[in-house]
Protein backbone atom coordinates (compact mmCIF):
# COMPACT_ATOMS: atom_id res chain seq x y z
CA UNK A 1 0.00 0.00 0.00
CA UNK A 2 0.87 3.17 -0.48
CA UNK A 3 1.29 5.65 2.51
CA UNK A 4 -0.42 9.19 1.81
CA UNK A 5 1.95 11.92 0.34
CA UNK A 6 1.47 14.86 3.20
CA UNK A 7 0.46 18.21 1.40
CA UNK A 8 2.70 21.15 3.18
CA UNK A 9 0.42 24.35 3.88
CA UNK A 10 1.58 27.50 2.68
CA UNK A 11 2.78 29.65 5.34
CA UNK A 12 0.40 32.25 6.00
CA UNK A 13 1.82 35.96 4.71
CA UNK A 14 1.92 38.94 6.36
CA UNK A 15 -0.73 41.08 5.17
CA UNK A 16 -0.12 44.93 4.06
CA UNK A 17 -2.78 45.82 6.25
CA UNK A 18 -0.46 44.22 9.38
CA UNK A 19 2.75 46.59 8.04
CA UNK A 20 0.91 49.12 7.77
CA UNK A 21 -0.44 49.49 11.50
CA UNK A 22 2.41 48.07 12.85
CA UNK A 23 4.69 50.73 11.49
CA UNK A 24 2.25 53.00 12.42
CA UNK A 25 1.77 52.21 15.96
CA UNK A 26 5.61 52.16 16.20
CA UNK A 27 5.98 55.15 15.14
CA UNK A 28 3.17 56.97 17.16
CA UNK A 29 4.95 55.16 20.14
CA UNK A 30 8.32 56.16 19.34
CA UNK A 31 7.29 59.74 19.26
CA UNK A 32 5.23 59.42 22.57
CA UNK A 33 8.25 58.14 24.17
CA UNK A 34 9.24 62.25 24.33
CA UNK A 35 6.28 62.91 26.09
CA UNK A 36 6.99 62.94 29.93
CA UNK A 37 4.05 63.28 31.97
CA UNK A 38 4.46 63.93 36.08
CA UNK A 39 2.22 62.06 38.20
CA UNK A 40 1.83 64.94 41.10
CA UNK A 41 -0.15 62.98 43.94
CA UNK A 42 2.26 61.11 46.47
CA UNK A 43 4.66 60.22 43.42
CA UNK A 44 8.48 61.46 43.72
CA UNK A 45 9.02 64.03 40.83
CA UNK A 46 11.47 62.00 38.73
CA UNK A 47 8.59 59.41 38.03
CA UNK A 48 6.98 59.73 34.83
CA UNK A 49 3.75 58.15 33.27
CA UNK A 50 4.99 56.25 30.03
CA UNK A 51 2.07 56.89 27.57
CA UNK A 52 4.58 55.09 24.91
CA UNK A 53 3.30 51.65 25.83
CA UNK A 54 -0.41 52.02 24.37
CA UNK A 55 0.58 51.38 21.00
CA UNK A 56 1.84 48.37 21.62
CA UNK A 57 -0.97 47.64 23.78
CA UNK A 58 -3.10 48.53 20.50
CA UNK A 59 -1.53 46.59 18.42
CA UNK A 60 -1.77 43.58 20.56
CA UNK A 61 -5.09 43.56 21.11
CA UNK A 62 -5.96 44.41 17.24
CA UNK A 63 -3.37 42.40 15.37
CA UNK A 64 -2.05 39.54 18.24
CA UNK A 65 0.75 39.33 21.22
CA UNK A 66 3.62 39.11 18.33
CA UNK A 67 2.89 42.52 16.59
CA UNK A 68 2.74 44.11 19.90
CA UNK A 69 6.55 42.84 20.75
CA UNK A 70 7.49 43.98 17.32
CA UNK A 71 5.83 47.37 17.54
CA UNK A 72 7.81 47.48 21.72
CA UNK A 73 11.14 46.55 19.49
CA UNK A 74 10.94 49.17 16.85
CA UNK A 75 9.74 51.51 19.25
CA UNK A 76 13.28 51.87 21.14
CA UNK A 77 14.90 51.25 18.24
CA UNK A 78 13.37 54.23 16.51
CA UNK A 79 14.12 56.39 19.56
CA UNK A 80 17.84 55.39 19.57
CA UNK A 81 18.08 56.49 16.01
CA UNK A 82 16.79 59.96 16.86
CA UNK A 83 18.10 60.82 20.03
CA UNK A 84 20.26 58.36 20.42
CA UNK A 85 20.96 56.53 24.27
CA UNK A 86 22.43 57.82 27.47
CA UNK A 87 22.52 54.79 29.37
CA UNK A 88 24.57 52.44 26.55
CA UNK A 89 21.22 50.44 25.61
CA UNK A 90 20.45 49.19 29.12
CA UNK A 91 17.53 51.68 29.33
CA UNK A 92 16.15 50.64 26.40
CA UNK A 93 16.32 47.10 26.54
CA UNK A 94 14.73 47.53 29.64
CA UNK A 95 11.94 49.63 28.26
CA UNK A 96 11.56 46.80 25.58
CA UNK A 97 11.22 44.06 27.62
CA UNK A 98 8.68 45.68 30.16
CA UNK A 99 6.37 47.18 27.07
CA UNK A 100 6.80 43.43 25.92
CA UNK A 101 5.43 41.48 29.08
CA UNK A 102 2.83 44.07 29.43
CA UNK A 103 2.00 43.69 25.58
CA UNK A 104 2.37 40.38 25.55
CA UNK A 105 -0.30 39.32 28.68
CA UNK A 106 -2.91 41.92 28.05
CA UNK A 107 -2.94 40.18 24.19
CA UNK A 108 -2.53 36.98 25.57
CA UNK A 109 -6.21 37.11 27.34
CA UNK A 110 -7.89 39.37 24.71
CA UNK A 111 -7.36 36.72 22.37
CA UNK A 112 -9.80 34.59 24.48
CA UNK A 113 -12.39 36.95 25.49
CA UNK A 114 -12.32 39.68 22.99
CA UNK A 115 -14.57 42.10 24.83
CA UNK A 116 -14.72 45.26 26.82
CA UNK A 117 -13.98 42.91 30.35
CA UNK A 118 -11.14 40.43 28.22
CA UNK A 119 -9.94 44.27 27.37
CA UNK A 120 -10.09 45.67 31.05
CA UNK A 121 -8.71 42.25 32.17
CA UNK A 122 -5.73 41.93 29.85
CA UNK A 123 -4.84 45.73 31.05
CA UNK A 124 -4.59 44.77 34.43
CA UNK A 125 -2.92 41.69 34.13
CA UNK A 126 -0.23 43.21 31.71
CA UNK A 127 0.11 45.91 34.40
CA UNK A 128 0.88 43.30 36.85
CA UNK A 129 3.35 41.11 35.36
CA UNK A 130 5.57 43.81 33.52
CA UNK A 131 5.29 45.30 37.20
CA UNK A 132 6.51 41.85 39.09
CA UNK A 133 9.03 41.67 35.75
CA UNK A 134 10.43 44.71 36.82
CA UNK A 135 11.58 43.21 39.90
CA UNK A 136 14.28 41.08 38.88
CA UNK A 137 15.00 43.28 35.90
CA UNK A 138 16.47 45.70 38.28
CA UNK A 139 18.50 43.61 40.02
CA UNK A 140 19.70 42.18 37.18
CA UNK A 141 20.62 45.60 35.87
CA UNK A 142 22.41 47.23 39.36
CA UNK A 143 24.32 43.76 39.04
CA UNK A 144 25.56 44.57 35.40
CA UNK A 145 26.45 48.09 36.29
CA UNK A 146 27.81 46.89 39.20
CA UNK A 147 29.64 45.08 37.73
CA UNK A 148 30.82 47.41 34.62
CA UNK A 149 32.39 49.11 37.56
CA UNK A 150 34.43 46.75 39.59
CA UNK A 151 35.73 45.72 35.83
CA UNK A 152 36.97 49.14 35.10
CA UNK A 153 38.32 49.32 38.79
CA UNK A 154 40.35 46.79 38.55
CA UNK A 155 41.60 47.51 34.54
CA UNK A 156 42.71 50.90 36.22
CA UNK A 157 44.77 49.23 39.03
CA UNK A 158 46.41 46.75 36.77
CA UNK A 159 47.32 49.15 34.36
CA UNK A 160 48.79 51.45 37.52
CA UNK A 161 50.62 47.89 38.53
CA UNK A 162 51.86 47.67 35.16
CA UNK A 163 52.86 51.34 34.70
CA UNK A 164 54.68 50.98 38.03
CA UNK A 165 56.57 47.32 36.65
CA UNK A 166 57.68 49.39 33.63
CA UNK A 167 59.25 52.40 35.24
CA UNK A 168 61.08 49.58 37.85
CA UNK A 169 62.64 47.66 35.05
CA UNK A 170 63.19 51.05 33.01
CA UNK A 171 65.55 52.49 35.81
CA UNK A 172 67.44 48.87 36.02
CA UNK A 173 68.75 48.59 32.36
CA UNK A 174 69.20 52.24 31.86
CA UNK A 175 71.67 52.88 34.90
CA UNK A 176 72.32 48.79 34.76
CA UNK A 177 71.56 48.69 38.42
CA UNK A 178 71.08 45.26 40.20
CA UNK A 179 67.69 44.22 41.72
CA UNK A 180 68.33 45.65 45.11
CA UNK A 181 70.25 48.80 43.91
CA UNK A 182 66.85 49.88 42.08
CA UNK A 183 64.64 49.49 44.94
CA UNK A 184 66.48 51.95 46.37
CA UNK A 185 66.76 54.52 43.91
CA UNK A 186 62.54 54.04 43.24
CA UNK A 187 62.31 54.62 47.00
CA UNK A 188 64.76 57.51 47.32
CA UNK A 189 63.43 59.36 43.93
CA UNK A 190 59.65 58.83 45.81
CA UNK A 191 61.10 60.13 48.73
CA UNK A 192 62.30 62.62 46.93
CA UNK A 193 59.16 63.85 45.25
CA UNK A 194 57.10 64.04 48.64
CA UNK A 195 59.92 66.01 50.30
CA UNK A 196 59.29 68.33 46.97
CA UNK A 197 55.66 68.29 47.23
CA UNK A 198 55.59 69.15 50.66
CA UNK A 199 57.68 71.90 50.20
CA UNK A 200 55.82 73.44 47.35
CA UNK A 201 52.31 73.13 49.34
CA UNK A 202 54.53 74.56 52.22
CA UNK A 203 55.56 77.51 50.18
CA UNK A 204 52.02 78.04 48.77
CA UNK A 205 50.38 78.12 52.26
CA UNK A 206 53.04 80.90 53.54
CA UNK A 207 52.31 82.75 50.28
CA UNK A 208 48.53 82.91 51.13
CA UNK A 209 48.91 83.73 54.36
CA UNK A 210 51.67 86.24 53.74
CA UNK A 211 49.15 88.31 50.91
CA UNK A 212 46.16 87.92 53.36
CA UNK A 213 48.65 89.41 56.33
CA UNK A 214 49.58 91.92 54.24
CA UNK A 215 45.90 92.70 52.45
CA UNK A 216 44.78 92.85 56.23
CA UNK A 217 47.58 95.65 56.87
CA UNK A 218 46.53 98.16 53.61
CA UNK A 219 43.42 97.47 54.50
CA UNK A 220 43.60 98.85 58.10
CA UNK A 221 45.76 101.73 56.87
CA UNK A 222 43.25 102.98 54.11
CA UNK A 223 40.60 102.88 57.33
CA UNK A 224 42.86 105.38 59.49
Amino acid sequence: MSQPVSVPQPRRKISARTLAVTAMLSAVAAALMYIEIPIPVLIPSFVKLDVSDLPALLGSFSLGPVAGIVIAFLKNVLHIVLKGTSSAFVGELCNFALNAVFAVAAGLIYKFHKNRTGAILGSLAGAVAMGLFSVPLNLITNMMTLSESMFYSAISSALTLWSLILVFLGTMVVHQFTVRKTIGSVLLSLGMIVIIAFLVLLGFSISQQMTTFVETIITELLRR
